[in-house]
């Protein structure tokens, strides 16, 4: 009986079962491959996502911050303005109290000029210290305003880093999709990696955006706190230099009422008042006829409280006979008798003037009081000239 042979059945039974373990085993491989590489693609896209997210964010952050480095740099600017002007009321404010403080010293025993300039140098003193009060708000806002620029400068850089990552994200993003799919799990872990990476770049950038926003924000408001302080203290500046002004402008006041202005004179009048100074008379007819004649008006003399005694006018001037005159200066300096005349009534003259020259002057300072003296003076003379003219008819006779 032949014998039946088994032993190759056993042996590619036994192969075909090593075969389909191997595949299995590498079809297992393959899946936990493509699973690992999907698990990686996914990292990487979530990875990608959140640097998109932190740029996002970052580049609001950059762009508050740029605002805020503007609004403070306003405020450096208005405080600036606020100082520059209070410095110009300290300056007006001095000027005044100057002013003042001159009219003080001209007339020391003026108490309210004394008074004026007092608050005038006060008015100038606080105007000075809220200038400087204003200089240094305005030196503060300008610093906020600068560290304010210099953080929208760091948020800005920071923006540009976020965005940059964010992009490398979205690449490696890309990529480890691809492995995935490709079931290289390896390149696909690798790429996931990266994405991971620039996240967490993108991420960081956003943190230093925020704080870089946050302190512009702070400068910001430290400038605009000072923008106002500074526009506050240039009110007082100007509500100081106000005072000076009305202070100076009082004591300017007080001073010129206490100028007395010399009178410019005109022509004396036969008016009695008082003067200052007296006025100089007229001058008298110079000739005469035989009979009384008359000159039309004497100047009138100063009389009354003036200073300087006014001179005499001059009376009528006659040949034969005695003239009169209407008025005779008082007080007036003479250096020849007139030819007669009678004493009138008193001038005196409000201004100081000349109205005219004498023709003849007189001898004596004529007065009221000196009136009988003169009368019996002038009588004396008469009585001379008719003497001469009767002595003047005998010889006319005898030499007939």
């Amino acid at each position: 009986m032949p014998q039946v042979l088994q032993a190759p059945t056993i042996s590619v039974a036994s192969s075909a079962a090593s075969t389909a373990s191997s595949a299995a085993s590498a079809a297992e491989k393959s899946a936990a491959d493509k699973s690992a590489a999907s698990s990686s693609a996914s990292g990487a896209s979530s990875s990608a996502s959140g640097a998109d997210s932190s740029s996002t964010a970052t580049s609001s952050y950059a762009s508050n911050a740029s605002s805020s480095a503007s609004e403070a740099s306003s405020y450096a600017s208005q405080a600036s303005s606020s100082a520059s002007e209070a410095n110009s009321h300290a300056s007006s404010a001095a000027s005044h109290a100057s002013d003042a403080s001159s009219a003080a010293s001209n007339y020391p025993s003026d108490s309210g000029i004394k008074s004026d300039a007092s608050t005038a140098s006060s008015a100038a003193s606080q105007a000075s210290s809220a200038a400087s009060k204003a200089s240094s708000e305005s030196s503060t806002a300008s610093s906020a305003a600068s560290d304010a620029s210099n953080q929208a400068s760091i948020a800005s850089s920071a923006d540009s880093v976020a965005s940059s990552a964010a992009s490398t994200a979205n690449s490696a993003a890309s990529a480890a999709s691809s492995a995935a799919n490709s079931g290289d799990s390896s390149a696909a872990s690798s790429y996931s990696s990266a994405a991971s990476s620039a996240a967490s770049t993108a991420s960081s950038a956003e943190s230093t955006a925020s704080s870089a926003a946050s302190a512009a924000a702070s400068d910001d408001s430290t400038a605009s706190s000072a923008a106002s302080a500074a526009s506050s203290d240039n009110s007082v500046a100007s509500s100081a230099e106000s005072t000076a002004s009305s202070a100076a402008s009082a004591a300017a006041s007080s001073a010129a009422s206490h100028h007395v202005l010399p009178n410019t004179g005109g022509n004396g009048s036969s008016s009695s008042s008082s003067s200052s100074a007296a006025g100089n008379g007229g001058s008298g007819s110079a000739s005469g006829s035989s009979s009384s004649s008359s000159s039309s008006a004497a100047g009138a003399g100063g009389n009354g409280s003036g200073t300087q005694p006014g001179n005499g006018g001059n009376g009528g001037n006659s040949a034969n006979g005695g003239g009169s005159s209407s008025q005779t200066g008082n007080g007036g300096s003479n250096t020849l008798p007139a030819t007669g005349g009678t004493t009138g009534q008193t001038g005196s003259s409000s201004e100081n003037g000349n109205s005219g020259k004498h023709t003849l002057p007189q001898t004596g300072e004529a007065s009221d009081q000196d009136a009988p003296v003169l009368g019996l003076l002038m009588v004396s003379l008469m009585g001379l000239f008719g003497l001469a003219g009767t002595r003047r008819r005998k010889d006319d006779k005898t030499s007939k």
